[in-house]
């Protein structure tokens, strides 16, 4: 059986700067950034999904 908390990984954004960080979702559905840090380094505590074909657009040539 994989580890389960990996379907959830995935990159996001700090809602009050756009800082990036690779994330993950809780069973409370809440998006925390991956590693000991509650929240972003600008005290931000709220989250969005990157929407991976936005991602994906960027680097098209």
């Amino acid at each position: 059986m994989g580890n389960e908390t990996e379907e959830h990984d995935f990159l996001a954004t700090c809602d009050e700067c756009g800082r990036a960080y690779a994330a993950t979702l809780t069973e409370d559905e809440e998006i925390l950034p991956l590693g000991a840090r509650p929240g972003c380094r600008c005290g931000g505590k709220s989250f969005s999904p990157v929407n991976e074909a936005d991602f994906d657009e960027a680097f098209d040539d």
